[in-house]
């Protein structure tokens, strides 16, 4: 049976990335991101394909994952049917003050301002922030687990 659910993918942007989304274009500057996503038929193979630097352009974030700057350090992730999370765990962690590019990955979202937020100028995987964007997973799946932690500099 397939896993569903929700993850949070923790990425470290290590030079500025410029990066063409929807008709809009941002910089993405250093510093950790944390990508909000959802996985309705298989919760692995979607965050492998996120980790994966070779795969065809679907989503905004491919953009970020296939580019050379950008290093995923963790996953944090959920098991739940539950539909819509996105937008509650995307409006804990705009409440402490993280903001990302508008309407970078949720275009099919209208509560989310975005899935993409920074968190840090530190890439560390162990960071508050980054403990903060599991404690949002908890709050709004009522669980969160580290799905996979990828070496590296951190």
């Amino acid at each position: 049976m397939a896993s569903t659910g929700y993850y949070i993918l923790l990425l470290c942007i290590e030079e500025s990335l410029n990066v063409e989304y929807g008709g809009r274009s941002t910089v993405l500057e250093p510093g950790l991101y944390a990508y909000i996503g959802s996985a309705l038929n298989s919760l692995e193979a979607r965050v492998r394909r996120h980790l994966s630097p070779v795969k065809r352009i679907r989503w905004h974030i491919d953009k970020v994952t296939s580019s050379p700057h950008a290093r995923p350090v963790k996953v944090l992730a959920c098991r739940t049917r539950a539909r819509g999370l996105e937008a509650c765990i995307v409006s804990r962690l705009t409440a402490k003050g993280y903001n990302g590019p508008p309407r970078f990955g949720s275009t099919d979202d209208p509560r989310s301002p975005t899935h993409l937020l920074k968190l840090s100028t530190n890439c560390g995987p162990d960071v508050e922030e980054a403990r903060d964007a599991e404690a949002a997973l908890e709050h709004c799946c009522g669980e969160a687990y580290t799905l996979y932690t990828l070496k590296g500099e951190g």
